[in-house]
């Protein structure tokens, strides 16, 4: 799952808050 949300981040064009979604998930 980690892997299908950084790839929607990259897709927004990295707006960085979403990447902390990310982190989180990963945790």
């Amino acid at each position: 799952t980690a892997k299908a949300l950084r790839q929607v981040i990259n897709g927004v064009g990295g707006k960085g808050i979403r990447v902390d979604v990310v982190d989180v998930d990963r945790r």
